[in-house]
């Protein structure tokens, strides 16, 4: 039997059903509807994957900057910022 909610694969990389919950809360959808809700948080890390993936391949570098005063972007942020 499959659980209801699954990870995700994403070229070999596992993105975890509790990462996607994790998400989840980022993306409103209606209270009769939060399947939608998942498959928006779904896709959200998948795009984040593949962005992460890429800047990899590419061999970039994090170079973290302040994006307000006294907030630092995470190191993630930044070795995707050059390829968005």
């Amino acid at each position: 039997m499959q659980p209801l909610l699954s990870d995700v694969t994403v070229n070999g990389e596992v993105i975890s059903a509790a990462a996607i919950a994790a998400e989840v809360q980022n993306h409103p959808a209606p209270k009769s509807k939060p399947g939608l809700a998942w498959t928006a948080a779904a896709r959200a890390l998948t795009i984040r994957a593949l962005l992460l993936q890429e800047a990899r391949r590419r061999g970039l570098r994090a170079d973290p900057q302040e994006v307000t005063e006294g907030k630092i972007e995470t190191a993630d942020e930044a070795l995707i910022r050059p390829i968005m």
